[in-house]
């Protein structure tokens, strides 16, 4: 069978050579959106304020943490063993367990 010529290709029921359709042949890629949008300086301020935390050298180191965090589907709570459903829980719950039982560690 003779190749078809540029700007068209082989039809694989019929055997004959159609015009390229532009039609779906360029891809175009849009950034995905996350489902868990980053946690905003009022959420950070109201999970400080839940827990009580004061100390000015924590605060900073805190607000550094969690501005940064992501959702993490594989995380574990320390109570219950679950992830959060959201950024917003899984921040408290980390806050909470960080505030319990180590002050020096926060994943």
């Amino acid at each position: 069978m003779p190749r078809c010529k540029n700007g068209t290709r082989r039809n694989k029921k019929t055997g004959n050579c159609e015009k390229k359709s532009s039609v779906g042949t360029k891809r175009v890629y849009s950034p995905i959106k996350s489902a868990f949008p980053p946690l905003t300086s009022s959420d950070i301020e109201n999970i400080l304020k839940e827990y009580n935390i004061t100390n000015i050298s924590d605060k900073r180191m805190l607000t550094k943490k969690l501005k940064k965090m992501k959702y993490n589907p594989n995380y574990e709570s320390c109570w219950d063993g679950k992830p959060g459903r959201n950024l917003y829980e899984q921040a408290t719950e980390k806050v909470s367990c960080w505030n319990k039982y180590g002050r020096g560690n926060f994943e």
